[in-house]
């Protein structure tokens, strides 16, 4: 029988220092992997994943320091155990991608790219769960969407003023602008 843990509350300020740190370490784990790309070119990028794979699980291990088995196994409830497999798959095959990418591209536009991901999670909570998203959630989903799109456009030539597209999107994003700016002084 699983045992539940106890709820506990919402910490922000925990919280934001998690994230951060998870993106410190994040940025420095493509910085590196990219540095090994270059130096090993013949490196696969299963073996580099192996290699992440192998000292996350000796650091869980040692933080652990307790019965792997318990915490691990034991305390999952078993009418979870369905989506935690596809998230686990999920989550290997997007560390797949990801590695592919940074293999490939400069690591900036591999992070700019990977920004995108609460655009596509909030439109598919909207579609799949049915979760709602009011005026301003979706005009800075928006602005999220053209500033990288900004930086995508312009990462492939010497300056990013020089395509039309480019001005098209500034033109846009100057819309959005003008549009939030009176709606968020409001209220």
């Amino acid at each position: 029988m699983a045992v539940k843990p106890a709820e506990t509350k919402d910490n922000p300020v925990k919280g934001i220092a998690f994230f951060i740190l998870s993106t410190v370490f994040m940025v420095l784990t493509n910085t590196l992997s990219k540095q090994q790309f270059i130096m090993t070119p013949t490196l696969s990028v299963f073996d580099a994943l192996f290699a992440r794979g192998l000292v996350s699980l000796v650091l869980l291990a040692l933080y652990m320091n307790r019965n792997i088995k318990a915490e691990l196994i034991d305390s999952v409830d078993s009418s979870n155990l369905k989506a935690l497999v596809f998230r686990c798959g999920s989550g290997a095959v997007c560390q797949v991608i990801a590695f592919q990418s940074i293999k490939y591209f400069d690591v900036s536009t591999v992070g700019m790219v990977c920004s995108l991901a609460p655009i596509f999670v909030c439109v598919m909570a909207y579609f799949l769960l049915g979760e709602r998203m009011n005026y301003p959630d979706v005009l800075f989903l928006f602005s999220v969407f053209c500033c990288v799109t900004l930086v995508l456009l312009g990462a492939g030539s010497g300056s990013s003023i020089d395509t039309p597209e480019v001005a098209v999107t500034g033109g846009a994003m100057a819309l959005v602008g003008l549009i939030a700016t009176p709606m968020l002084t409001a209220g």
